[in-house]
């Protein structure tokens, strides 16, 4: 589920960028958006699957 979020917030900011320019508040929000979802995924799931590479 969080893949399909980060690929959608992703080809959303990728629209706006288009639609609005890069500079755009809007193409801004989208990407500080796509941050926190990397972000998460980063440092909420990554350590998992580090953990079960150890001990698997």
């Amino acid at each position: 589920m969080l893949l399909v979020q980060i690929n959608t917030k992703r080809e959303e900011m990728i629209l706006l960028g288009n639609l609005h320019g890069l500079t755009s508040p809007e193409t801004i929000n989208a990407s500080h958006q796509l941050d926190r979802l990397l972000i998460y995924l980063l440092f909420e799931k990554a350590p998992l699957v580090i953990l079960m590479k150890k001990t698997g």
